[in-house]
């Protein structure tokens, strides 16, 4: 296993989420979203992968 805490988890995944930026702004962008509506939908996305996160290692 590449990572051994909850956090470092959160980071990796944090990490993913940051090098697929560019792709969500061009599809955000082409679907005709605004600023706030790209905001919420990262928030969304980075609480639902600390969830995960968080869930795994309680579970795993």
């Amino acid at each position: 296993m590449i990572a051994t805490s909850g956090p470092m988890f959160v980071v990796l995944a944090l990490g993913c989420l940051v090098l697929n930026i560019y792709a969500f702004r061009g599809d955000a962008a082409a679907a005709g979203h605004g600023a706030r509506q790209k905001l919420q939908m990262a928030a969304i996305w980075v609480a639902i992968i600390v969830a995960l996160t968080f869930l795994i290692k309680a579970f795993g």
